[in-house]
């Protein structure tokens, strides 16, 4: 189509669901798989965000620089709890502060069309970490 020199189909679903956890806060996780099949160069593969900042971005590996991880299939799964002042409500000067606790983790597994298929959960990309817990 429009004289394009790849053809190639990509497929990409995506998962999204909150619930809350009664006394003990609330969650949230986002699963997102995809596939793409035909040969194609680098840039137009599935570059997986990465943050060089300093800043926290809640769609992005923290531990991961920019394109770093490209992949042709990939799985990656984002978990946040929110603990809604479960411990820090008991300590009056954090109290007074209205601080909160959050736990995140993000895991991205993937695999291109030269190399084998990596770990879930936690896999070594260049001596690199790319499961970020927070």
């Amino acid at each position: 189509m429009f004289q394009s020199d790849y053809a190639y189909h990509r497929l990409s679903l995506n998962l999204q669901q909150w619930f809350n956890f009664s006394t003990v806060g609330w969650s949230k996780y986002t699963i997102e798989a995809g596939k793409i099949w035909g040969t194609l160069p680098y840039p137009l593969l599935k570059i997986h965000e990465g943050n060089q900042t300093f800043l926290y971005d809640e769609f992005s590996s923290n531990l991961m620089n920019y394109y770093e991880f490209v992949s042709d299939q990939y799985l990656s799964v984002n978990y946040t709890h929110h603990f809604d002042g479960l411990l820090f409500n008991h300590i009056p000067l954090i109290r007074k502060l209205k601080w909160r606790e959050v736990a995140h983790i993000r895991c991205v597994s993937g695999s291109d069309q030269v190399r084998p298929f990596y770990l879930l959960i936690l896999f070594i990309l260049r001596n690199r970490y790319f499961c970020t817990i927070i």
